[in-house]
Formats: structure tokens, sequence, C-alpha cells
């Protein structure tokens, strides 16, 4: 019988610099993590910077508000490019799927079904982790869409392809429940930024699993707790 997933915790490996936007209570937990998060690249950045940060990350929230992500956001980091380094973006939204687990019907083909409609496929694989499970990736090509006209254009990342964002997604069922699978979409602004993007968001959609107990959870080794029953603010301080 499939247990319900209201009644689950899962967790996954989050990566250093991780900036979360969709697992916060409100938007004033959002900003609290964000000052967090800052504090601790103190001098890094200017006072305009850090604002533009805390605005865009505002934004999104907004705009994701009603999806349903285990966890939804971003990191900042750096890609060569023509002989240096350039700062970029990727985004990474954890979730998953209720499917039908009796019969003959095949979870990850209807998970699969579901997948065409985030944009145009370009490749496809399937593959399997040591504990037996079996998953599938996909390379995809997206849009940024309409949500794109809000943002100005000198606060957009100068390599950003509006027309072609390089999409990885990945579909794999959770450990030890049947009929449900962990979708991970990862978003780059560019085809080229999607290779290295994989790494990082195949890392983090092979981490997600159920915990059985949160209290026993080292305090250190959660950044964000929506169940608050480890860290009573929702994030590492």
């Amino acid at each position: 019988m499939s247990l319900p997933v209201e009644s689950l915790t899962f967790a996954t490996g989050l990566p250093p610099g991780w900036l979360e936007i969709g697992a916060h209570e409100d938007e004033e937990a959002l900003r609290g993590f964000l000052a967090a998060q800052i504090a601790a690249d103190a001098g890094a950045y200017t006072a305009e910077q850090e604002q533009a940060l805390v605005d865009a990350c505002v934004r999104a929230r907004e705009l994701m508000a009603d999806r349903a992500w285990l966890h939804l956001g971003c990191v900042v980091t750096q890609v060569p490019r023509d002989e240096t380094w350039v700062s970029t973006v990727w985004s990474v939204g954890i979730g998953v799927l209720r499917v039908p687990d009796f019969g003959d019907v095949d979870p990850m083909a209807v998970a699969q079904r579901g997948v065409a409609h985030l944009g145009a496929v370009d490749s496809v694989r399937e593959f399997a982790l040591a504990d037996g499970r079996e998953g599938m990736l996909f390379g995809m090509r997206g849009t940024a869409g309409p949500a794109l006209s809000e943002v100005p254009p000198d606060q957009r990342l100068p390599q950003l392809d509006p027309d072609a964002l390089g999409m990885y997604v990945v579909l794999l069922p959770v450990a030890g429940v049947p009929g449900l699978v962990g979708i991970t979409v990862g978003v780059a602004p560019n085809v080229e930024e999607r290779g290295p993007m994989s790494v990082l968001a195949g890392e983090m959609a092979a981490s997600l699993h159920v915990v059985d107990d949160p209290a026993s959870t080292p305090r250190d080794a959660v950044l964000i707790d929506t169940t608050r029953t480890v860290l009573p603010h929702g994030f590492l301080e």
C-alpha cells in the first residue's frame, strides 16, 4: 500500500552556497535565510549586488509560489569562457510525483510523459544506481517565457539565451516508497552550460530520500528544515 506523500519527510543534499527560494514558510523567512547566507561571505559583494540578489530571489519566489517543489533554488558560480571566468546562475528544483503502482503500469513511463511539456528533448538516457533503482536523464532546451520581461536588461546574465535555456531533467524512483518518483529539473542560462550544471543537478537528484526521524538528524547537517523539528527558525543560521 502506498504511503500518503504528506506523511513523509524528505531530505536532499544541497550544495555549498545553495540559495533556497521555494521551501521557506513566507517571504520574511526567505529574507532571513538570504541575510544569513550573505553574511557568510561578508564583504564579497557590494550593497547594490546584495540587494539585487535578494530582489531576484523574492521575485522568483512570487513566480513559483504555487508550485509544489520540495526544494527550489540556485547556486551562483563561475564557468570558463573565452580564456576567462564568468559568473553564472544555475537553478534546480526537486519534487515528487505520485504515479500508479498497481497492475502493469510502469511508474517511470507515466512520469516520462509529463516531462515533454517542459521543453524540447535533445537526448534521453537510462541509468541505474548501485541500490538497483533505474532512472532516466533528459537533456532539454527550454524558453525563458514572459516572466523574463519583468527583469531589467542590466540585471540579466549576458550569456542568457532566452530561447534556448539548457535544461537537465532526472526521473528516479524514491527508495522504499512504491509509486513515488522524484523529479529534478536543472536550468542553466544556455545549452553550453547544461553539461557542468547536470553534475550538480544529478547529485541532488540521487540524494533525495525519506527521513524516518528528523529529530535524530544532527543540527549542523541541515540547511533548510521545513518541519522545523531540527531547526526552529527553518534554516541554519
